[in-house]
Order: structure tokens, then sequence, then C-alpha cells
């Protein structure tokens, strides 16, 4: 998955939803096409996703939402990526533990 995608996913299983427009071309045909806006779970309006896949700060988010089975499973899978420790798991490899814990890591 590119960084891209692996924040769209992790937005969109928090609740985050992306705001889609439909657009006439005129001869009675519509489209609908994702503006890049997104709506925060909350409701409101945000431009830009948090970026989960390089900061440890925006993975707090996703963390902070998980179960304790949840929990035990993330630790779990960052003990079997390549950092060894979770703590020591740098933003790109939670983001990939929690994907894959979701069932959303393609």
């Amino acid at each position: 998955m590119t960084p891209n995608e692996i924040n769209e996913a992790i937005a969109s299983s928090l609740g985050w939803t992306n705001i889609v427009v439909i657009v006439h071309d005129g001869m009675g045909m519509a489209q609908k096409m994702r503006t890049g806006d997104w709506t925060t779970p909350d409701k409101k309006h945000r431009l830009m996703l948090p970026n989960y896949y390089s900061s440890l700060d925006a993975c707090t988010e996703f963390e902070s939402s998980l179960t304790q089975q949840e929990c035990w499973n993330y630790d779990t899978e960052l003990y079997c990526c390549d950092c060894g420790f979770a703590w020591k798991a740098t933003a790109a490899q939670r983001c990939e533990s929690y994907l894959k814990i979701k069932g959303l890591w393609k």
C-alpha cells in the first residue's frame, strides 16, 4: 500500500469520511468525484488527513482507539515486524500493524 492509501484506510476505519461531489457534464450525465477534503468523525471539515504514515503523534489517534484484545494483537504484530520491540516501531510499522489487525492491509 502507498502512504496515501494507508492514511486513507486508517482515517476511514476511525470514522473519517471523504467528501464526494456530483459533477454534471452538461449532457445529462452525472459522475461522483472525490474532492480530497475529509470530514472528521465529529463532522468537522478538514482539508487534509493526519499523516499517520510518517507521524508517531498521529499514530496515537488509532492506538488509543484499540480495544484490549486489539492491543494484544497489535503488540504481537509489532513484535513480529523488524523493529523487535513495539516501542521501537516507526510510524509506518505501526500503521501496517494496525491495518493488519483490522483486516484492512492490502
